[in-house]
């Protein structure tokens, strides 16, 4: 059962759901984040569906924080879910994270300062428990994760 402070802060991150709900800047700086073809052999793909889209928003399973702390595509699997407001476990994140992080980029935030942070934060017990931030280093000492350049994206386009 959702705390009252967690059905509340539900009911404020849905306003930000929906395909209108980023602005095109935002979307286009996410898109250019996805390398393309990511979907077609992710880790994930073959496990149990149930694991990822756990019934009445409980808790994940253990496997899946394993499967996506360790995925190579993790970072286009994220994009893409905030891009199109899925539902469910989607790069290590609840969609209560991804509804903060459209959020958040609708208030102008930096896409790329967004990603790294989702990223860092460990996946909430529920759905729309946000947990706190985990400190981020500045961006020029993050690990880079494997992505594709601007570049790279309009050349495969």
């Amino acid at each position: 059962m959702r705390s009252e402070r967690d059905h509340h802060l539900a009911r404020l991150l849905e306003t930000f759901s929906g395909p209108d709900a980023l602005p095109v800047a935002a979307r286009r700086a996410l898109t250019v984040r996805v390398t393309p073809c990511w979907d077609l052999a992710p880790p994930c793909e073959g496990a149990d569906p149930a694991a990822w889209f756990p019934a009445n928003l409980n808790k994940a399973a253990d496997g899946v924080r394993i499967v996506c702390g360790l995925c190579p595509v993790r970072r286009s699997c994220l994009a893409t879910a905030i891009l199109d407001d899925e539902h469910g476990i989607w790069g290590g994140t609840r969609r209560g994270q991804r509804l903060l992080a459209r959020a958040r980029l609708v208030n102008g935030d930096d896409v790329e300062d967004v990603l790294a942070e989702l990223l860092a934060m460990p996946m909430p017990a529920t759905e729309y428990t946000v947990p706190e931030p985990v400190p981020v280093e500045t961006p020029s000492r993050l690990r880079r994760q494997p992505d594709t350049s601007e570049a790279e994206w309009r050349a495969a386009s």
